[in-house]
């Protein structure tokens, strides 16, 4: 078992096996369809053909990736993916930035949805974790361990 120390973002305990991506997520262009307005779509599968993890599913895993780009609303498609059940068990990211924050808060605060979320800044992430890996997330006390 390696155990790594991250930084609390979010709280809860969740383990799942690892999904992991070393490009950053525009969580909007993953999870919504294009059509007259931006509509949530109904699963956790990623949309976005321009990303590495192209029709991977997030559900019930430990997404693991270095930072969330795109817009701000980024934050609410977030929140709808994780209250429709569709979320990640918990997130391992690099740079959590509030856009990625938001909707992960929002989702425990108004829904008591919980997804443990831990930012660990070191360049070896990726060489630590792999796509598969069992991983439990502490985002209490920012523990992460590979089982």
């Amino acid at each position: 078992m390696t155990s790594i120390q991250g930084r609390s973002i979010n709280k809860g305990i969740a383990r799942g096996k690892a999904l992991v991506s070393s490009t950053p997520i525009n969580i909007t262009a993953a999870f919504t369809q294009l059509g007259n307005i931006f509509i949530p779509g109904h699963s956790g599968v990623i949309k976005d053909r321009h990303h590495e993890l192209y029709r991977q599913n997030v559900q019930g895993r430990v997404l693991v990736f270095p930072s969330c780009i795109g817009s701000t609303f980024s934050g609410m498609v977030l929140m709808q993916l994780i209250c429709a059940g569709f979320g990640p068990a918990a997130m391992i990211v690099q740079d959590a930035d509030p856009l990625l924050t938001s909707g992960v808060i929002l989702a425990d605060v108004w829904y008591r949805k919980i997804v443990p979320v831990v930012e660990c800044r070191d360049a070896r992430l990726c060489e630590w974790i792999v796509t598969g890996d069992a991983v439990e997330v502490d985002g209490a006390t920012g523990r992460i361990a590979v089982l």
